[in-house]
């Protein structure tokens, strides 16, 4: 029978209610921090967040350490994500894997204190954040790794994965080359959900890269079905004019999934990818309603993709994990989204995706 890992353990694909598909409750982005461009920035590194420096930091949001740091306190995240209960979430799929910090006693006493069910993941992050036993394992090794953490336990804790996330940068290095086909190798072999972080900055042409079909193909290599892999961050592309023909091209093309995860990040990043941008709330609601009007509904999951402090709610001013529920959602009903729309998006896909 279909079933879902959770950390507290297997549950029934339709227990999963409204899902969120890219969330992060523990977890280090340290890999990520940036040395400020300008001067007058550089005393922000290493200087505890406080009230009044939130404003460039939301502007700025790489240079400070303790932010990127992300988040590490318990009971934080615990009183953070019973925010999202509280707006009738009911799962949420943590994306932190190695390179990420991942901690899934951690998640395991997060998901009691809040009353919800997660989903943790197996697989590894950027090439930037790859351990060294990563750069030196095989394809094999790292296909069984993978296996073991998805059916048989992570470490000591017998918490088993629910899915295999991989970090892809661009241009797509060898040794994320070898995570992905490992990747497909461990899907082909247990069923598992696959969650793509795509390459984003293509700087030296000043846009967003497109090499979302590269990844796609060396998984149906591995005999992949796409219809159980994601897509995070397409959102992204909405910042761009073009990004339609992009995203129906993709869609189209391969039975393949969207995360519009990034709901609530209005961040800048131009200082350090010229031509490049992150994109509005209002872009994202106008690409899913074009998209929802053309018939792409059971093609996409919502999330916010919480990494850092910065987009906490109680203690730092940001939207928190009920975002799409208090905000993003009520925006779709009043632009003419249906509630069968709106629960393909938060239940049926999340539903038919996450299970193995």
């Amino acid at each position: 029978m279909p079933a879902v890992n959770t950390v507290l353990g297997r549950i029934d694909p339709n227990d999963l209610g409204v899902t969120m598909s890219h969330e992060h409750f523990l977890v280090d982005l340290t890999v990520n921090f940036r040395e400020a461009v300008e001067p007058l920035k550089h005393d922000l590194a290493d200087t505890a967040i406080t009230m009044d420096m939130l404003g460039d930091l939301k502007f700025d949001p790489l240079v400070n350490r303790e932010l990127m740091k992300g988040i590490s306190n318990i009971d934080e995240a615990v009183s953070e994500a019973s925010e999202l209960v509280k707006a009738g979430g009911k799962s949420a799929v943590d994306n932190t894997v190695y390179g990420l910090g991942r901690n899934v006693l951690g998640l395991r006493a997060i998901s009691e204190g809040a009353g919800l069910n997660i989903v943790c993941a197996t697989g590894v992050y950027l090439d930037a954040s790859h351990p060294s036993w990563v750069r030196k394992s095989t394809v094999d090794q790292l296909t069984s790794l993978m296996v073991k953490e998805l059916t048989e336990g992570i470490e000591n804790t017998g918490i088993k994965a629910g899915l295999i996330k991989v970090g892809l940068s661009s241009p797509l290095t060898a040794s994320e080359r070898r995570v992905l086909t490992a990747a497909g190798m461990a899907h082909a072999e247990t069923g598992a959900p696959i969650s793509i972080h795509p390459g984003i900055w293509d700087v030296p042409r000043r846009r967003l890269a497109r090499e979302a079909d590269l990844y796609l193909d060396i998984l149906l290599k591995q005999g992949v079905n796409l219809e159980k892999v994601y897509l995070s961050h397409m959102d992204f592309y909405t910042s761009e004019k073009n990004y339609i023909k992009y995203h129906t091209g993709l869609l189209d093309e391969y039975d393949v999934n969207f995360g519009y995860d990034g709901f609530g990040q209005e961040w800048h990043v131009d200082q350090y990818f010229p031509g490049c941008r992150f994109p509005t709330d209002a872009e994202r609601v106008n690409s899913i309603i074009e998209l929802l009007q053309m018939g792409y509904e059971k093609r996409f999951m919502f999330s916010m993709d919480i990494a850092s402090k910065g987009l906490l709610y109680k203690k730092y001013g940001g939207y928190g994990y009920a975002h799409v529920l208090n905000h993003i959602i009520p925006w779709l009903r009043n632009l003419g989204v249906s509630q069968k729309q709106i629960d393909a998006v938060l239940i049926d896909n999340p539903r038919r995706i996450i299970q193995c």
